[in-house]
C-alpha cells in the first residue's frame, strides 16, 4: 500500500516534467559533511520586532521588520558593520502606501524589493535608490486589476504569483495577462490529501519560495515536516524537475496550521544562489526541548552537498551570490537579537 501511495505522488507531481525525480520517499537528508558554523556577530542589540525576511544586494542587509526608532516597514543595514542606513515603506491608506506588508518579494536581479497589501495595492522600491537618498518612497505604485490571493514577486521582468489560485503562475507587471500557470501541488500523507482544503492550506502556510538568481529555476522547502521542490523557469512556462520527501508532515489542523508534537520543525527560510540552494532548517520534533539548527547546502537537482550546525538559535538567512559567506540573523546566548555571518566551505 505504502508503495501505491509514493508511486501516485510521484506521477501526481511528473505530469509533464522534464527530468527524473531525485527521490519519492520520505527520508532525512543525507549529508556527506556536517561543519560548525563559527559566526561572527558583526551587531548585536537591535529593537526590531521579530524581522520577516532578510536579504542581500551590494554592500546593504535588507530586513522586513519593524524598529522602535522609525515608523518604517523595511530596515537597510550596512553589511560591513550593520549600521542603520535608510527605512522604507509605510502603513496606511494613502498614494504610496499600503494596508498591510505581509505579501513581499525580493529581486536579487535588480535589487527591487515589491509589496501587495490586502487589498490588492501593488508597490515596487528600489533598495539602490532608497540608500543613496534616503527618500523611502516607491518607484511604482498601483492597484492591480485582479487580487492576488498568494505571494507576488519580480523575476525576468514578469510578477511570479506562488501560492495562489492557481498554485503558480507569472504575469506582466501589471498582473493582466497570464503567462505560465502550475495547478498541481504534490502530495503530503493520506490524512492530509484526503481533504483538498487541508492539502492546499498545508503549502499555503508552510512553503518557502526562493528564485535561483539567474532566473531560470525556483526552489520551494516547506516547514513542519519538508517537502523540496525545483522548477525550471522559462518565458511562458513554469515545469517541475525535482521533488524531494525529507520529513512527513504531521498535523493537528492544515486550516489552522498547527502541528503535531511528534512533527520535525524543517524548513523555516531558504537562499539561493546560481550554485545552491541553503536552506536553514531543524530536524528536532516541535515537542523535543532543545532543537538543532542547521544550514542544509543543496544543489539545483535536490542534491545534498553539505550542512553547517549552528551554534545559536536562527531566524533567517542570506548567503553572497559567491557563496563564501552566509549571513544569518539570530539570538545570542544573552537573548539579544544580532547579525552575524560565517565562512562557507567549498
Amino acid at each position: 500500500m505504502r508503495t501505491c501511495v509514493i508511486l501516485l505522488m510521484i506521477l501526481t507531481f511528473v505530469s509533464g516534467c522534464k527530468c527524473p525525480i531525485v527521490d519519492g520517499n520520505y527520508a532525512a537528508p543525507n549529508f556527506k559533511q556536517t561543519y560548525t558554523a563559527e559566526v561572527k556577530t558583526i551587531r548585536s542589540g537591535y529593537l526590531y520586532e521579530p524581522i520577516m525576511a532578510m536579504w542581500l544586494w551590494k554592500d546593504y542587509i535588507v530586513v522586513k521588520a519593524k524598529s522602535a526608532e522609525n515608523k518604517y516597514e523595511f530596515q537597510v543595514l550596512s553589511k560591513e558593520n550593520g549600521s542603520h542606513i535608510a527605512g522604507f515603506g509605510f502603513l496606511g491608506r494613502g498614494k504610496n502606501e499600503l494596508t498591510l506588508f505581509n505579501n513581499i518579494g525580493f529581486n536579487t536581479q535588480n535589487g527591487h524589493i515589491t509589496a501587495v497589501d490586502v487589498n490588492g495595492k501593488f508597490a515596487l522600491y528600489d533598495v539602490d535608490k532608497i540608500a543613496e537618498s534616503g527618500m523611502p518612497n516607491p518607484e511604482q505604485c498601483y492597484e492591480m486589476p485582479s487580487f492576488p490571493r498568494g505571494r507576488v514577486s519580480e523575476l525576468n521582468g514578469k510578477l511570479v504569483h506562488t501560492e495562489s489560485i492557481p498554485r503558480i503562475f507569472m504575469t506582466d507587471m501589471k498582473g493582466q495577462d497570464t503567462i505560465g500557470v502550475v495547478r498541481n501541488r504534490p502530495l503530503v500523507s493520506p490524512d492530509i490529501d484526503q481533504d483538498s482544503i487541508s492539502h492546499q492550506m498545508y503549502y499555503y502556510y508552510n512553503s518557502n519560495w526562493v528564485a535561483r538568481p539567474d532566473g531560470k529555476k525556483m526552489c520551494n522547502v516547506t516547514r513542519y515536516g519538508m517537502i523540496m521542490e525545483i522548477y525550471d523557469i522559462e518565458d511562458e512556462s513554469i515545469s517541475p524537475t525535482t521533488l524531494r520527501y525529507f520529513f512527513q508532515p504531521k498535523m493537528s489542523s492544515c486550516r489552522s496550521n498547527i502541528a503535531s508534537a511528534d512533527c520535525v520543525w524543517g524548513a523555516t527560510k531558504v537562499s539561493a544562489t546560481n550554485k545552491y540552494i541553503y536552506c536553514h532548517y531543524s530536524d528536532s520534533m516541535r515537542g523535543e526541548e532543545n532543537s538543532n539548527d542547521y544550514v542544509g547546502v543543496f544543489d539545483w537537482n535536490g542534491r545534498e552537498v553539505c550542512r553547517y550546525l549552528l551554534p545559536r538559535r536562527t531566524y533567517d538567512l542570506a548567503v553572497t551570490p559567491d557563496n563564501k559567506y552566509c549571513y544569518i540573523w539570530g539570538h545570542d546566548a544573552e537573548g539579544e537579537e544580532y547579525l552575524g555571518y560565517f565562512d562557507l566551505t567549498e
